[in-house]
């Protein structure tokens, strides 16, 4: 794809990194992250900042700090989006509060969005850990 042919909305992709299969986490961001973009949007992914942590390890607290940091940037006229991926993750469930008290739009991904993923992208969507398959006990079904 062209880069005339991104839209100007961003999505950004938040879910579990640390808890679970850290690299089986961060591929299902890259698959949510590429169906976003071929369709047109522009992503931002933090799962990729992980090679940078490894290297130079950063607190829960500054990595947070920078990614709220980048929610900030969200601009809701523009059709930004906030997309959470399912499986248990506190900084996620951080996120989607903050974007829910900015009026960012959020997208909990469900069972049929994920099957959309591996359709458009020709690849199943990585195992969730034992104990974290069923999409209904995985995010909170509300946010404040």
């Amino acid at each position: 794809m062209s880069s005339t042919m991104l839209r100007n909305s961003v999505k950004y992709i938040s879910g579990p990194i640390s808890h679970g299969d850290r690299m089986e986490n961060i591929h299902r961001a890259i698959m949510v992250g590429e169906y976003y973009f071929r369709r047109g949007y522009t992503c931002y992914i933090p799962h990729l900042d992980y090679s940078w942590i490894e290297q130079y390890p950063k607190e829960y607290e500054d990595i947070m700090m920078m990614d709220l940091a980048m929610l900030k940037r969200m601009r809701p006229l523009y059709d930004d989006e906030l997309v959470r991926l399912p499986g248990y993750s506190p900084g996620a469930d951080q996120e989607v509060e903050y974007a829910c008290k900015h009026n960012i739009d959020v997208n909990i991904m469900t069972v049929i969005d994920c099957e959309a993923v591996e359709e458009a992208l020709g690849e199943a969507f990585p195992c969730m850990p034992v104990g974290q398959r069923d999409l209904k006990v995985l995010t909170k079904t509300h946010w404040a």
